[in-house]
């Protein structure tokens, strides 16, 4: 198990985390307005290792 990861903005739409070793890493997501929330939605992020490209701009 991991150690907990902060994101840089959760409020941002591209944030980025800095994680502290390789493997899979699970974010959940809830959109909600005044109103209304959308269902948990995960993903998974798997980290393999060291990269010499810290940026991943937009897949």
């Amino acid at each position: 198990m991991h150690p907990p990861v902060t994101l840089s903005d959760s409020a941002s739409p591209i944030p980025t985390f800095t994680p502290g070793t390789p493997g899979p890493y699970t974010f959940g997501l809830v959109v909600t307005n005044s109103s209304l929330g959308s269902r948990l939605n995960r993903v998974t992020v798997l980290i393999k290792g060291a990269s010499r490209h810290p940026f991943m701009g937009s897949l």
